[in-house]
């Protein structure tokens, strides 16, 4: 195996998330704030997304031509729909937990799936955790969203 081709998503960062529409062979970058659509092909973007802040993953629904782009800083999953391979128009921005990003797209229900546990205070004298950040208590709840348009 090899690398094939390596292209530039500026101006969107911190690519996290990717998902391929066969049918109109684009590529869907979750980034940071604002996501890009490339053409497979020639690597060109072709359209930005704004979107929330702390995205982590991407779904994608071919049927419905929806993308799911989650944001864990912003509380908001941002919902696009694909007018055409270089027309992108958000249909809706829902409010989620802090922290949900991993997402999930049932492409035969329709619908997407988050989910976020809910963390309890750190252990009494917890060591710091790596870059000397307070760690994460035990969960205490959990939540799984489901979106359906």
């Amino acid at each position: 195996m090899k690398v094939l081709a390596s292209w530039s998503l500026a101006p969107s960062e911190g690519p996290t998330g990717i998902a391929y529409d066969r049918a109109t062979n684009r590529i869907f970058s979750g980034c940071g704030k604002t996501s890009a659509v490339l053409d497979a092909g020639t690597g060109k973007i072709v359209a930005t997304i704004q979107n929330g802040d702390g995205v982590d993953a991407l779904g994608w629904d071919p049927a419905e031509k929806l993308i799911y782009i989650p944001a864990g800083r912003d509380s908001s999953v941002t919902v696009v729909h694909e007018d055409s391979p270089d027309k992108y128009t958000v249909v809706a921005t829902v409010t989620t937990a802090a922290g949900a990003k991993t997402i999930a797209v049932d492409p035969t229900k329709h619908v997407a799936y988050l989910f976020q546990p809910v963390y309890g205070p750190p252990p009494p004298n917890a060591p710091k955790g790596p870059g000397g950040r307070t760690p994460r208590g035990p969960v205490v709840a959990a939540f799984l969203y489901v979106i359906s348009h």
